[in-house]
């Protein structure tokens, strides 16, 4: 019992001396319009922060404007990137100070929405795969990810019955689907996931494994809650299996709920 007692207070004492040393420190995030509030959060690094943007006034109005900070929330820089006005956020990505990407859904269905690039810290913006990436009004983009400067991929909703993968390994310049025969029948039929934004970058020795991905099945189940990293519903969770570069495999699928 004495053990027990001194576990907990050395328990409260650990609490107690966070919450002592624990500091929040109330950043402008830059954003123009009233109530806006942050949608997606991407860390580069302790000084290089890009974020995006949602309505907070509760109007349901569409975003397109980012912020980013490169001296670790010390100053914030905003801006807008030129897309339609029926476009609205699904995440945002960075890769450094000047790279990001921006993934964008079409709010009233009518185009595919697609992701932009921009190389020059936000000033410019560039859409990815114009005419080939998220081509039609069945598209629907949800993330982008970069494991470094070249090597990324891209996942929207399903078309044509199979999930919309790209993968790149030139930094974005060229996008290629990963084909149907490369994700698992069973993958195929549902169109509604939920999964992890979970992704993988051990490394062995001083190479990142890349390019051959798995899908880690995970299963949730009615009326439970998933975890905290989920910022949207649709994303894959791909897990890189090898220092080699064939074609993309997934091999297993997320349970649906």
């Amino acid at each position: 019992m004495k053990k027990q007692l001194l576990t907990l207070l050395l328990a409260l004492i650990c609490v107690s001396g966070f919450a002592q040393t624990a500091v929040w420190i109330e950043q402008n995030s830059g954003f123009v319009p009233v109530s806006s509030g942050v949608r997606y959060v991407s860390t580069v690094d302790s000084n290089i922060v890009w974020i995006c943007a949602y309505d907070g006034s509760g109007g349901g109005a569409n975003r397109q404007d980012f912020s980013r900070t490169t001296d670790g929330g010390a100053t914030w820089t905003s801006g807008t990137i030129p897309v339609p006005a029926s476009y609205d956020w699904s995440m945002i990505h960075g890769v450094s100070a000047d790279t990001a990407f921006a993934v964008f859904y079409d709010a009233n269905a009518t185009t595919g929405g697609g992701i932009w690039r921009t190389v020059d810290g936000g000033a410019t913006w560039t859409q990815c795969g114009v005419g080939t990436m998220y081509p039609t009004a069945a598209s629907f983009p949800n993330v982008v990810h970069f494991w470094n400067n070249l090597d990324g991929f891209a996942m929207g909703d399903p078309l044509g019955g199979y999930f919309e993968i790209y993968t790149t390994n030139d930094g974005g310049d060229n996008w290629t689907r990963v084909p149907q025969a490369n994700i698992a029948a069973h993958f195929l039929v549902n169109t509604e996931l939920l999964v992890t934004t979970v992704l993988s970058a051990t490394t062995y020795g001083s190479t990142p494994k890349k390019a051959v991905f798995t899908v880690r099945t995970t299963v949730v189940l009615p009326g439970k809650q998933l975890p905290p990293v989920l910022p949207f519903q649709r994303m894959a969770l791909l897990t890189s299996l090898s220092t080699a570069k064939p074609a993309v495999s997934l091999a297993s699928i997320l349970q649906p709920v």
